[in-house]
């Protein structure tokens, strides 16, 4: 018994993994046709991430940066940058994931990571990089952005809120002892 347990556990887990694999391929199959027309933030390009895991570093401490490793090259049609005479100073990153609505598949993005360096905090640029990059979302067919906020974040909460993302789930302990909230901002 304990044995065929195991083995559903296992196979539960192997299929997530595949499923996940084959959705964020889908995706970046979909983003890599993305275009970006903005003058104010650009996508990320080939030797960035050493500077972009900085910001992250100021802005989320010690927390690996999974996600960020994972999709900036996966989905580098949507991961966007923001620039103060040359040097990184902001970035949020996406992902595209597809959903039915009656017989079409759409297109919807969730933000998986956004971060401002520490230095230039407070000069609206989280509300920039938002905004342009909602533009340049909406403008390639997606039709909404989710966002998981934790609950202890306000700036977080404050700037997505500003951005126009509106709750719609609160999910227990998504932030280890932290409950964090689902987001969507609708296009």
């Amino acid at each position: 018994m304990n044995v065929t347990k195991t083995i559903l556990a296992r196979l539960s887990i192997a299929h997530s993994f595949l499923v996940r694999q084959i959705r964020d391929g889908m995706g970046s199959i979909i983003a890599s046709k993305f275009t970006n027309s903005s003058t104010e933030i650009r996508t990320i390009k080939d030797g960035d991430l050493e500077k972009i895991l900085e910001v992250h570093k100021e802005a989320f401490g010690e927390r690996v940066p999974t996600q960020v490793m994972r999709y900036s090259n996966k989905f580098k049609n949507i991961f966007y940058i923001y620039e103060v005479e040359g040097e990184i100073v902001g970035y949020i990153g996406y992902y595209i994931h597809l959903k039915r609505v009656g017989w079409k598949i759409v297109p919807l993005a969730t933000a998986y990571s956004v971060a401002v360096a520490e230095k230039m905090r407070g000069r609206g640029i989280s509300s920039i990089m938002y905004k342009e990059s909602v533009h340049q979302l909406k403008r390639n067919g997606v039709r909404a952005i989710y966002a998981y906020v934790n609950e202890q974040n306000m700036a977080s909460m404050a700037a997505h809120k500003k951005a126009g993302f509106e709750i719609i789930e609160e999910i227990k302990n998504l932030y280890g002892q932290d409950a964090g909230y689902k987001m969507e901002l609708r296009l």
